[in-house]
């Protein structure tokens, strides 16, 4: 036997597992994707939602010619549920909403 044919020989007797050893380390990664994953859902619950109107850029293009774009629904935020203390009177000004 050459000396590359026992160290390999010696690696290989190195990286046999038994099933309860592959079984555990199977289960052991399942857990960690399931925390992963857990905490992933939590983080993407936390972020704001984006505007439903915009798709959160805060701009339409299409609306360029009016007051530059900006997304009137988020006032150019791009968040959903983000309302204005302010209102549109029928003449086209803005007023407080009190």
């Amino acid at each position: 036997m050459t000396t590359n044919d026992t160290f390999l020989a010696a690696l290989l007797g190195e990286l046999t597992f038994t099933a309860e050893e592959i079984t555990a380390s199977e289960a052991a990664a399942a857990a960690r994707s399931a925390e992963y994953t857990a905490k992933l859902a939590a983080e993407r619950a936390a972020l704001p939602k984006p505007c439903g109107k915009c798709n959160g850029r805060g701009r339409l293009e299409m609306f360029n010619h009016i007051s530059g774009g900006v997304c009137f629904q988020c006032e150019g935020t791009g968040k959903a549920g983000h309302f204005s203390s302010r209102r549109v009177t029928h003449g086209g000004d803005m007023e407080a909403a009190f």
